[in-house]
This record gives structure tokens, C-alpha cells and sequence, in this order.
């Protein structure tokens, strides 16, 4: 069968061996043979005595199977179901590898990338022609089984920068986008009296090339609506002043870096 450099002494045996093969091609006692065809070969053994044992002969080179081997796969997802893999059909083969299997019906043969799982597998497809000359490919399939998960729902403060991806765990190679948020889910949300809610949609996609995404919402929390007093003056041990009747919870008040009570401001003076 041919190939690409054929040892001459292995294939020919001539004896007694140790002598050396000439011809058209031929370097080494390896013959490099551009394709299939038949090839006239000189083989040399030198006597001791000084008289050379010459024979010549030829060797014919059977081509080998006409099939273009498969190039490596990639799936994405396991919901998809077997892949019909490529077979050549006017010759005998054989398909070896996880996932792999033959249909009894149709002898198709085809790629379960359930039973084989997520991951890189190696598959092996071995041909044969008349001559029994065999070709072997080997390639790859890829199954990925890329997922995202997102939550239903983040609340951010109004007139603040909030980072999403402190507030759920993404992947942090994924793409958001929507009203408010860039690329690297960096949300800024505006200034807002009233709750205001969109939509924020996460893509991520992995080296093979598969993508998933999900959507979710975000919703501002607003901004509370205080209105501050010019100024107020009251006396010591007054009864308590509530500053902003109107203001639910509005009973704590900042004094430089503490945060006070209205008894704790009166009794301070």
C-alpha cells in the first residue's frame, strides 16, 4: 500500500540483507515515491570476495482509500439529539471513539454527545479498500454544554453606579445590555422619585463559539423626596421636635460623621 516512504529492506527482504537498494526515488534504502504505481528496484549485496550479487525487481504501490477525512466537531448543548457522522460508502470502515455508535437498520453511523458527556473526545475512523489498504482518520469532537442562570430580579439604589456582578454570581466573561448598563454589567442608575424598572440581558459564550443568555429585571429604588428647613433654632431640655413630620423614618439626622437622634441634638444643645 502506499505511502510516503516505504523501507525497502523491510518490505522486500531480500537475503542475504545488508546489501543496498537503488532506483527511481529510492535514497537510503527508503523509497520516496511520489503516488502510487509500479517502481524498478536494484538491490546490491558486495561478496567478500569481491564478486557483487545484483537482482532487480519491482514493487507495485496499491492506492490508498479516496476519502477526505472529517475535520474536528464542536456541539453545543445536549438537548440536540445524534450527529450523522461522515462515512465513505463505497468502502469498508470502522468508527472508534465515545459517543460513537452504528445504526443496525441503516449502518449509519453517528455521535451521541450524551453518552459521551461534556468534554474533547478523540474518534477514530479506520478504511479499507480492495486491497486492504487502510487509511485512518482521527479528529475531535467538542461537546459543550454552556449554561447561564439569572436571577429574576436586583434592586439599585437611584443616582448610584451599581455593579451586577456583585449582586448575583455571573460569569464574570459574559456581556450585559440594556438601559443603564455597559458591557461589563456596571449599571448606573438615575435620579428618580418613583420606582422604575427595566430589563438587562447577560450573554456568555465560551471558547468553542456556543452561546446562552438570560434575561432579568432591575429595579431603582427611588430617591427619597426630602426637603431640608433654612434653619431651626430650639432650646435646651425643649420637648422633642420632629424635623420632618411628613418623612417616614426620618427620625436620625447626620451631625459631621455620626448619625444622631433629635434627643441626642437637643440635649447636646
Amino acid at each position: 500500500c502506499y505511502d510516503e516512504e516505504i523501507d525497502l529492506a523491510a518490505v522486500a527482504n531480500v537475503q542475504p540483507a545488508g546489501g543496498v537498494y537503488s532506483g527511481e526515488y529510492v535514497s537510503n534504502n527508503f523509497l520516496n515515491a511520489p503516488g502510487p504505481g509500479t517502481y524498478s528496484i536494484t538491490y546490491v549485496y558486495e561478496r567478500t570476495q569481491g564478486c557483487d550479487g545484483i537482482c532487480q525487481f519491482t514493487i507495485t504501490l496499491r492506492s490508498l482509500p479516496d476519502f477526505e477525512c472529517p475535520e474536528d466537531m464542536f456541539i453545543c448543548g445536549l438537548e440536540g439529539g445524534p450527529v450523522i457522522l461522515p462515512y465513505p460508502e463505497k468502502y469498508v470502515w470502522n468508527y472508534e471513539g465515545a459517543g460513537v455508535s452504528v445504526s443496525p437498520a441503516s449502518g449509519i453511523p453517528s455521535f451521541d454527545p450524551v453518552k459521551a458527556g461534556v468534554g474533547k473526545h478523540k474518534i477514530t475512523l479506520t478504511i479499507y479498500n480492495d486491497y486492504q489498504c487502510q487509511k485512518i482518520c482521527v479528529f475531535y469532537i467538542t461537546v459543550s454544554n454552556i449554561s447561564v442562570d439569572c436571577p429574576k430580579m436586583l434592586e439599585v439604589c437611584a443616582n448610584e453606579k451599581s455593579d451586577l456582578t456583585k449582586l448575583w454570581n455571573f460569569n464574570p466573561n459574559g456581556v450585559f445590555s440594556g438601559d443603564f448598563v455597559s458591557a461589563d454589567g456596571i449599571y448606573e442608575a438615575p435620579l428618580t422619585y418613583e420606582r422604575k424598572c427595566t430589563t438587562v440581558k447577560y450573554i456568555l459564550n465560551d471558547e468553542w463559539g456556543c452561546t446562552d443568555s438570560c434575561e432579568f429585571i432591575v429595579c431603582i429604588i427611588p430617591y427619597p423626596p426630602i426637603e431640608c428647613p433654612d434653619t431651626i433654632e430650639v432650646c435646651i431640655n425643649d420637648t422633642s421636635l420632629l424635623l420632618f413630620p411628613n418623612i417616614p423614618n426620618g427620625h436620625f439626622y447626620y451631625k459631621g460623621n455620626e448619625i444622631q437622634s433629635i434627643a441626642q441634638l437637643l440635649t447636646q444643645g
